[in-house]
């Protein structure tokens, strides 16, 4: 700080914007040592995407990777974006990364606008959602008739809510990022586990964006819903959770972020059990998309892990 209290010379606000997939690609093993390291892997006019890996120091094996993405803000106005100095890749692994996730920034800026190509992406379409509600309309107009293993996706709801506290708050004094990953976590887990009947393994965590900020004494609700499960050829279940900060006063709802997990389940090392999974069905034309991009999604990326 300057001695007369001008903020001028201090470096822009840095926010996190979006956490890009966190995906689990080695288990665990508590008794090693771990080492986590983060590097600048591309850099835009005010936001800059930073690389973690987690690897095992014993095994060599990398466990887990994720991406970091941090907008600038102007500390004097928060509301305008500030500028930061460009990243200059030197070696070709350093710029194939680069272009690679450039490359990636634009497919996602296009995306953002164009709602058509994004339903196009995951093979959405008005037919596809008809059929799948015409699907459902037994368990909706019959349950007590219905004898096969499915259930409707709002059967799975499960919720909570908490006020934020301060030891919760971040640099910019707002509810640090990490706090809420974690908070959904623990109830995608609780869902998954409730649907499935054994404790989940997590496979992955999709792109989280931060849409709104979430203050300090804000009352948080999370809600959550297994979109898709399967039990063939794999034990998968994908869980949706939405969380939202609630203003009772003023009757109003703001969705805050957006979080998509993906879990295993080892039912064939249940044998105490007789242990089936439902599998779900949705029954609005919004439950419809959502069920398809989660089947979609775990279709294409959802790699099964060898349990030690």
């Amino acid at each position: 700080h300057c001695s007369d209290g001008d903020d001028s010379t201090e470096g822009p606000m840095l926010v996190t914007a979006s956490v890009d997939n966190v995906k689990m690609q080695n288990r665990l093993d508590m008794d090693n040592n771990l080492t986590l390291v983060g590097s600048v892997a591309w850099v835009g006019n005010s936001s800059m995407l930073i690389q973690m890996v987690l690897s095992d120091d014993t095994t060599k094996k990398t466990l887990m990777k994720a991406g970091f993405t941090f907008v600038a803000r102007d500390r004097v106005d928060p509301s305008k974006s500030a500028k930061i100095n460009r990243l200059a890749p030197e070696t070709s692994e350093e710029m194939a990364t680069y272009d690679a996730l450039q490359a990636l920034n634009d497919e996602r800026k296009v995306r953002r606008k164009d709602v058509v190509a994004r339903d196009e992406a995951v093979k959405i379409t008005n037919q596809t959602i008809k059929d799948l509600i015409n699907q459902a309309q037994p368990l909706i107009t019959m349950p007590a008739l219905v004898t096969e293993d499915v259930m409707l996706m709002a059967q799975t709801r499960v919720e909570n809510s908490l006020i934020c506290q301060p030891q919760q708050r971040n640099m910019a004094d707002r509810i640090f990022g990490g706090f809420l990953m974690r908070r959904a976590f623990e109830l995608a887990f609780s869902a998954c586990y409730l649907h499935g009947g054994s404790r989940p393994h997590f496979l992955e965590l999709e792109r989280v964006e931060f849409i709104t900020p979430v203050d300090i004494g804000d009352l948080l609700r999370l809600v959550a819903h297994v979109t898709f499960a399967e039990m063939e050829p794999s034990t998968i279940v994908h869980v949706e959770v939405v969380a939202s900060v609630v203003n009772p006063e003023e009757r109003e709802a703001t969705t805050s972020n957006l979080f998509n997990f993906t879990f295993a389940l080892n039912l064939h090392l249940e044998p105490k059990h007789n242990q089936t999974m439902k599998r779900v069905m949705p029954g609005t034309e919004s439950e419809a998309r959502r069920y398809l991009i989660a089947k979609e999604y775990v279709d294409d990326n959802f790699v099964v892990l060898e349990e030690k």
